[in-house]
């Protein structure tokens, strides 16, 4: 059985909670994927999801309370942006420690690269993601959640959830092609 959700990461064995306009995320599925939202309080999590009064394939950008955001899980992570052109931190609920893992290594070359990168105050990222609750244009590939968060941090639509996954398609496809053909 799960513990119950709280409001905080770990940074070296020490509790941090989650700070007004933090992009927080969560493993799902034994971290075959996460998801992601901002956290405004425990009473408001906004993330692009399935609200209870909606069906599965009606995704829309919506307010909910953390425990609903977490699901099932009893642990979350912060994405710290720690200054501009900086890898971000991954700050797990694990009791490890902070860690610039390749997702956030790969994220902040990418953001580096891209021209608007801006990282925006708490206020201004809560502010962002509120203009967009009620929005329903999800595609897993172009606009999800992690697009909307990081958008919401730093004014740059950006998932390396979808960028490594065709990245390694791609890599796939090209040793398919290079594979001798056995007679």
């Amino acid at each position: 059985m799960p513990l119950p959700p709280t409001n905080q990461a770990f940074v070296a064995g020490v509790p941090v909670q989650a700070q007004y306009g933090d992009i927080i995320g969560v493993d799902r599925h034994g971290g075959t994927y996460a998801h992601y939202g901002i956290y405004v309080s425990d009473t408001c999590v906004v993330h692009y999801g399935i609200p209870a009064s909606k069906t599965i394939g009606h995704a829309e950008i919506h307010c909910t309370n953390l425990r609903n955001f977490l699901r099932d899980d009893a642990s979350y992570f912060i994405l710290d942006f720690p200054k501009p052109y900086q890898p971000p931190v991954r700050l797990d609920n694990t009791g490890g420690a902070p860690h610039a893992n390749t997702y956030s290594e790969e994220l902040a070359r990418s953001l580096q690269q891209t021209y608007g990168y801006h990282l925006y105050s708490p206020e201004e990222t809560v502010a962002r993601a509120r203009s967009r609750i009620g929005e329903t244009g999800y595609n897993l590939l172009t606009n999800n959640c992690e697009h909307f968060a990081i958008w919401c941090k730093t004014g740059i639509s950006e998932s390396m959830q979808v960028t490594g996954m065709l990245g390694s398609l791609l890599n796939n496809a090209r040793w398919q092609f290079r594979k001798p053909a056995f007679r």
